[in-house]
């Protein structure tokens, strides 16, 4: 006993030795780890606030650019102007740069004209042609027709500043070219340049220096900082305009870290996990047993589901499976493996023997896959039956409502001759004579003509049913064909006004017999659809809007929107409660399904319309209120060409 403790202690001992020295090492790695990562993190903050200063100095050199180019501009198009043009000039534009102490304009490179005037008096008469590197600025800006920028240099007014100077071209009509006037050039205070160019709060955080380039051999004087920051390993930026070079070095203010930024933090977690690991080997064995009680828990619990369970690892190779699969396949005769499935995901399958299967493939955190098969034949069987009887019924929708068209097309042919009986040749000559030939009464002439009144009124009114169920048949057709699939679109570039004014003509009559207005607002697009098909979604909507609007107006437009040509009906109706705005797409829906309600219809109208628009690509919306009226929209796809045009 004494001897078997002895030994546990040493294990204990050995194991703690280990873990301590495994947690020393692991210290030093991490520590040397993080203070590289916390110097390599410094440096990317300042390689990123050097790139950003660099970034803010081009840009106020380009905005000076800009301001010269515009005087320039400005001169060539008066060339002949006074001081005081020029120092209007200059005060209007070059007012919101106070950093600016200088603006002048040198026509034939003598300056003739500066703003501010008094403390640049100075400035007046000086000739660039005897500044051999002004002139050689001046030149390369000529030659590019571009800013040419140069500095810091010392100014005649006193002090160090940045220059920019740009040519002036005037155009000279009698021979279509240019001849070159001067140049025009401003000049920017040293100082208050780097505090505009945001150099100046950037010093605050950073250590910052600023050498001139001259050439790749002579990298030219430090003028703003401390010159050793070029030889300490600071970040070195260039920044560059045309005809000037700089070089831009950063450094943190307290210098590069010399310590790792989380020590504290690595020694605490490390001494953490030394005795998380020293907990972890005592509680290791038990681990291994629980391990084992909760395979097996499992396994038990995989064997009592009703699904099949499989569960492959990495390379394909089976790792576990539970009865019900092996009786599932073997019943069946065949081997899952026989048959192409997606590798993820949900799908349907039938096995030889007429077995339905819902199979759901999803991939384990170590790369295996594990497959649940449940069986579905019983669902899957009622589904097909359901989609033969509704295929039945589409047919014999199809077919009845064909049937019906013909007779009740011929029918509707002979009412409308009924409609006015007093055109019928028997009647014609009936009345005529009892009128002529046996000198009827008046009383027999009034008798007859108002039987034929009558016999026109019955006519008439048995027309307008027959028409309303020759539409109500035609609507039936329309969706057995889309749902058939036997529809197919006929496009063609269609002027949307025309569309919009038979929509106009077609419906005035009826709104105004209802003492509604309706306004179908002129357009000049042009829409890339089957004509027939948007005619009858507009007639659909419209119809809709006067059928179900007491009073108001009606409303009826196109635009276009986001590569699409909309079209739209609003009327001033009772409007949608928001329960039915999901359902009023739905075939054969109606929101007043009473015996009583006041319009006809079987709900298909809305629903064609849908599934018309969703054969063009476009999409139906519907916008509505109970007691504010309702918008309804619908697009359709604008082509390539047609895009630009609208």
């Amino acid at each position: 006993m004494i001897r078997a403790c002895g030994s546990e202690v040493g294990q204990y001992v050995l194991v703690a030795a280990l873990i301590g020295g495994v947690a020393t090492i692991a210290s030093l790695v991490l520590l040397q780890s993080d203070l590289r990562n916390g110097l390599a993190e410094q440096r990317l903050e300042a390689v990123e606030q050097a790139e950003a200063i660099s970034t803010h100095v081009e840009a106020t050199l380009e905005a000076y650019g800009v301001l010269v180019e515009s005087f320039a501009t400005i001169i060539a198009n008066d060339p002949d102007l006074t001081q005081e043009d020029f120092s209007e000039i200059a005060e209007t534009i070059g007012g919101g740069y106070p950093e600016i102490i200088n603006i002048a304009a040198a026509p034939e490179l003598v300056v003739q004209y500066v703003h501010p005037l008094e403390p640049n008096r100075d400035v007046i008469g000086l000739d660039y042609m005897e500044n051999v590197v002004v002139w050689a600025a001046i030149h390369r800006a000529v030659q590019q027709r571009a800013p040419m920028y140069e500095g810091p240099s010392s100014l005649v007014q006193g002090g160090d500043g940045i220059i920019v100077r740009a040519p002036v071209f005037v155009d000279l009509a009698a021979t279509g070219s240019t001849r070159l006037w001067g140049v025009v050039g401003i000049v920017a205070e040293l100082e208050a340049f780097l505090a505009a160019s945001g150099l100046t709060d950037a010093a605050d955080a950073w250590q910052l220096a600023i050498r001139r380039v001259v050439s790749s051999d002579d990298l030219g004087e430090v003028f703003q900082g401390d010159p050793q920051m070029f030889r300490n390993g600071a970040i070195i930026t260039p920044i560059s305009q045309n005809g000037m070079e700089w070089e831009l070095a950063l450094a943190p203010v307290n210098g590069w870290m010399t310590t790792a930024p989380n020590k504290t933090l690595i020694v605490t977690l490390v001494m953490s996990l030394t005795a998380f690991l020293l907990a972890l080997a005592m509680l290791f064995i038990r681990m291994f047993f629980d391990r084992e009680r909760a395979r097996t828990q499992l396994l038990v619990a995989i064997e009592s589901i009703d699904d099949a369970f499989i569960l492959y690892d990495e390379e394909g190779n089976l790792v576990l499976s539970n009865a019900r699969h092996g009786n599932m396949y073997t019943d069946c005769k065949c081997d899952d493996s026989e048959h192409d499935h997606p590798a993820y995901g949900e799908f349907e399958h039938k096995l030889p023997c007429g077995t339905w299967l819902k199979i759901s493939r999803q991939p384990t955190p170590e790369g295996g896959t594990v497959e649940l098969s449940t069986d579905i034949t019983e669902l899957k069987t009622a589904q097909l039956a359901a989609e033969m009887a509704n295929e039945a019924k589409t047919d014999f929708l199809h077919v009845v409502s064909h049937e019906l068209r013909t007779p009740l097309t011929i029918i509707l042919g002979y009412l409308s001759f009924l409609a006015a009986p007093d055109k019928i040749p028997a009647n014609v000559a009936l009345r005529k004579d009892l009128i002529e030939r046996r000198g009827g009464s008046d009383a027999a002439v009034d008798m007859i003509d108002r039987s034929l009144a009558n016999i026109a009124q019955i006519a008439s009114r048995a027309e307008a049913s027959g028409q309303h169920l020759l539409s109500l048949i035609n609507q039936i057709l329309d969706l057995s064909k889309i749902e058939s699939g036997k529809v197919t679109l006929e496009r063609k570039d269609i002027a949307v006004a025309e569309i919009l004014h038979e929509i106009d003509e077609q419906f005035t009559g009826l709104a105004a017999r209802k003492g509604l207005a309706l306004e179908v607002a002129d357009s000049d697009l042009t829409v890339h659809a089957d004509p027939l098909r948007l005619r009858q979604m507009l007639i659909n909507l419209v119809g809709n809007a006067v059928k179900f609007t007491k009073d108001g107006s009606i409303r009826a437009w196109a635009d276009v929107e986001g590569g699409n040509i909309w079209f739209h009906v609003k009327d001033s109706g009772a409007g949608i409660a928001a329960a039915h705005k999901d359902i009023i797409f739905n075939r054969f829906e109606q929101l007043d399904t009473s015996s009583t309600r006041s319009e006809g219809g079987v709900g298909l109208g809305l629903a064609i319309c849908k599934q018309l628009v969703d054969l063009h690509g476009g999409a139906i919306e519907v916008e509505s209120e109970l007691g504010t009226g309702t918008h309804f929209k619908f697009s359709i796809p604008l082509r390539q060409e047609l895009k630009s045009a609208a």
